[in-house]
């Protein structure tokens, strides 16, 4: 849509939330060892609201992001950018899986 609108000055951004506490969260009955459990999920280990992406969404219609267009801004503390807690590699298991470009034909 980015590119089938950007000609006509349309800019095309989502937000993508994660797993916030919203008001309707709450009136489902999530229990505090459920709210801690989502938080241990995300890398910045805090539990986001619906104004978390509210901003975000506010940020997208600014003059500051007139020249973004075609985002998926995902909104989740971090959860889409890898898990939490995972554990680093060993350099060795990292050599292992680097390409080798001298072997390349380019």
């Amino acid at each position: 849509m980015a590119a089938q609108h950007g000609p006509e000055n349309i800019r095309v951004n989502c937000v993508a939330p994660g797993m916030v506490y919203t008001p309707m969260v709450r009136g489902r009955g999530l229990s505090d060892e459920m709210r801690k459990a989502r938080v241990g999920q995300n890398l910045m280990k805090t539990e986001g609201d619906a104004w978390d992406i509210g901003y975000a969404i506010r940020f997208t219609c600014s003059r500051e992001a007139r020249w973004i267009t075609g985002l998926i801004m995902p909104v989740d503390a971090g959860t889409t950018a890898g898990k939490a807690g995972r554990p680093a590699l060993k350099a060795d298991t990292l050599a292992e899986t680097n390409f080798d470009a001298s072997n390349s034909k380019l």
